[in-house]
């Protein structure tokens, strides 16, 4: 019998069920994930509990008992934290089987058995009441069921349940809330991640990139990259970091699963808008006083107040590009709007140089040619100068009228084979998406002398 998994997907952001084997082990799935990471994660953790510590002082201030909600639990390191602070009970949910089993081995190894209620279920499938898991709504609710992109892991549906069927109407949130940054760059070492560019050797063309994949508007997927490690020289800021989206987790005002803004702005340089760099940050408590942040150093508040400041690193937060559908050229000076979007699960950007805006130019990017599947990293080595000059300059000399036959997906190097005075070219691809890239390839440089096989037989 077979068994479903989630895992996230890619294009829409959204977590998708995928059949496996009723063998399949569920620990890799702890394993690839970020799960020690964010454990180690020392900020977040004291800014975490320091927010709780407060939360549960200001219930216990009105004369009611601290019954708090911890939604995805993972290890019970939260539910801990508040019992530890006062809480008087904890309600701590978990759907991932194999996490909840071993926050129920964490929680009473560490004396909590009988102050945290451990519930291998999702939110949304909790139910209030006599007969329900909880007897009552709570007036506290902790969670970290955020990532890179913030929205990513159903943050907006499972704060609004939680709202609607969980939690009391005056309740402590934590976090509060939530604020999304953008900065639109020009930044031709990010670029490579994203757009192919012509192949040269000296002046000469060998490799044209077909205009299907040179118009394309590419994939609106989060690539999410660790931008502390960019080199500030790649770097060209059009537009400084500014705030796009505010996220109010209290339910004082409701929460938008679709949106769209328009900030308009001036350049503050002459570049070419490539990309846009976001993070976000989290105001912890209802003052607004404990701030988690993800910024990049150069716009941590950390380094805006002191100069030496060592920036926390964490692999399970990271910072994000996103790329424009369309490159527009700016002069400094000039109007730049920058569009913004979100739905429940995924952001997008846009950027237009006139205020007179198309339908279009609010729509999610959706690849049509097929090369911006390729992960971010593949599409950054077919890039390489310096490994694609390496290579060709071994194809050429080995390949003086000869027959080569290639295996592998480096498809640009098996085309730049044809221009070096082999006879025929045969490439073993049975991957659709890339034997649709390569014939646009092979048809737009008029290359004669490629064959490509989708199986091999032997004889």
């Amino acid at each position: 019998m077979n068994v479903f998994i989630q895992k996230r997907n890619l294009i829409t952001g959204s977590n998708d069920w995928i059949v496996e084997n009723e063998n399949y082990d569920y620990h890799q799935e702890v394993a690839r994930s970020s799960f020690a990471d964010m454990l180690h994660d020392t900020e977040r953790n004291k800014l975490y509990e320091a927010a709780l510590k407060i939360g549960i002082q200001k219930i216990h201030e009105k004369g009611e008992k601290a019954i708090v909600l911890d939604i995805g639990t993972g290890t019970g390191l939260l539910s801990m934290m508040a019992v530890r602070n006062g809480a008087d009970k904890v309600i701590a949910c978990e759907a991932f089987k194999p996490m909840s089993e071993c926050a129920l081995k964490v929680i009473e190894l560490n004396g909590f058995k009988d102050r945290i209620q451990v519930i291998p279920k999702r939110s949304t499938q909790l139910t209030v009441g006599e007969t329900g898991d909880l007897k009552e709504r709570c007036n506290i609710l902790v969670t970290e069921v955020f990532d890179t992109e913030l929205i990513g892991e159903g943050a907006l549906s499972t704060f609004k349940h939680a709202h609607e069927v969980l939690l009391e109407k005056n309740c402590i949130v934590i976090p509060n809330s939530a604020t999304i940054y953008a900065q639109v760059v020009e930044c031709p070492y990010a670029f490579k991640w994203n757009r192919m560019k012509n192949y040269y050797d000296g002046n000469e063309c060998l490799l044209k990139v077909p205009e299907s994949i040179k118009t394309c508007s590419g994939c609106a997927a989060v690539h999410d990259i660790q931008l502390n490690q960019l080199p500030l020289t790649s770097v060209k800021t059009l537009v400084s970091p500014i705030p796009v989206f505010q996220f109010d987790w209290s339910g004082r005002t409701p929460l938008i699963f679709e949106q769209s803004t328009i900030h308009n702005l001036r350049a503050e340089c002459d570049g070419e808008a490539q990309a846009v760099f976001i993070w976000w940050d989290l105001k912890m408590d209802t003052e607004n006083k404990i701030i988690l942040s993800c910024a990049p150093f150069w716009a941590h508040p950390l380094s805006k107040n002191q100069s030496d400041v060592k920036i926390p690193w964490r692999d399970h937060w990271m910072q994000a590009v996103y790329y424009l559908p369309k490159e527009l050229r700016f002069a400094k000076g000039d109007e730049l709007n920058l569009i913004t979007c979100h739905d429940e699960y995924s952001l997008w950007f846009n950027v237009r140089n006139v205020l007179r805006l198309e339908n279009t130019d609010y729509v999610n990017p959706v690849c049509t040619c097929g090369f911006h599947l390729f992960p971010r990293t593949r599409i950054g080595q077919i890039n390489d100068e310096q490994r694609n000059d390496v290579l060709v300059k071994t194809i050429k000399s080995y390949v003086n009228r000869k027959n080569v036959f290639i295996m592998g997906n480096g498809f640009y190097l098996a085309l730049l084979a044809s221009k070096f005075n082999a006879d025929k070219i045969y490439i073993f691809e049975n991957n659709s998406f890339s034997k649709r890239i390569m014939n646009d390839f092979i048809q737009y440089n008029d290359m004669k002398n490629v064959i490509i096989f989708e199986d091999l037989k032997i004889y």
